[in-house]
């Protein structure tokens, strides 16, 4: 099932590629709201497979640092993930592979920017 990445959720991918190391989970918390206030946000991120712990610290997810795995990048630039409801894991739609998702979360290949089209043309 192709699910959607939700804004919250994105935040905290778009934060972890763009740190280029992985990070810590206190730096995660973006926004302290009370979702996020006891870290459990971040064990579920490890769970579904968005993220995986670098250096885990028992019992404390804000001193564990965590990065960003295939499936994380590509949801965090793509912003959406296929949800496997059998196992409650994420993992990359049917036809990509976890090779092909570069270090930026772009499939390899795929330009930066896609051309844009030029329907408007001055007469001249």
């Amino acid at each position: 099932m192709l699910i959607l990445t939700p804004a919250a959720e994105w935040q905290q991918l778009r934060f972890a590629l763009r740190a280029g190391r992985p990070v810590y989970g206190s730096e995660l918390r973006l926004v302290p709201t009370s979702k996020t206030k006891d870290g459990v946000f971040l064990t579920d991120l490890v769970l579904r497979g968005l993220m995986e712990a670098v250096a885990e610290a028992p019992g404390n997810p804000w001193a564990s640092t965590y990065r960003l795995t295939p499936v994380g990048r590509y949801a965090c630039e793509y912003g959406e993930y296929d949800f496997d409801t059998e196992t409650s894991t994420c993992r990359l739609p049917v036809g990509v592979e976890a090779k092909s998702v570069g270090a930026t979360g772009r499939l390899d290949g795929t330009p930066k920017v896609l051309p844009v089209p030029t329907a408007h043309k001055k007469r001249g």
